[in-house]
């Protein structure tokens, strides 16, 4: 969902950047904004969801199903969702 979106927003955006005075493609970028931010609003209590269950349990589940096949948006999204933080040096 996560990619289709961004394709969307950018699509209006670089609409908009053609010609800043069409108020028509300016209240369409608006509206993709608005509903971009619905979606991230509407998903956002999926991360933290998804970061209290314990890896293995992920592991299994999507070991389990057969829709996360190895290259699947599904396993790459849960488990890079869930790869540690690096800590930057100063």
């Amino acid at each position: 969902m996560g990619a289709l979106a961004y394709r969307v927003w950018y699509f209006a955006a670089l609409q908009y950047d053609e010609d800043q005075r069409d108020n028509t493609i300016n209240a369409r970028r608006q509206q993709v904004q608005i509903l971009f931010a619905r979606q991230q609003q509407a998903s956002a209590w999926f991360n933290p969801e998804l970061l209290a269950m314990p890896l293995d349990t992920v592991r299994s589940w999507l070991n389990a199903n057969q829709v996360c096949a190895d290259r699947s948006p599904i396993r790459q999204y849960a488990m890079t969702s869930r790869s540690p933080v690096i800590p930057l040096s100063p």
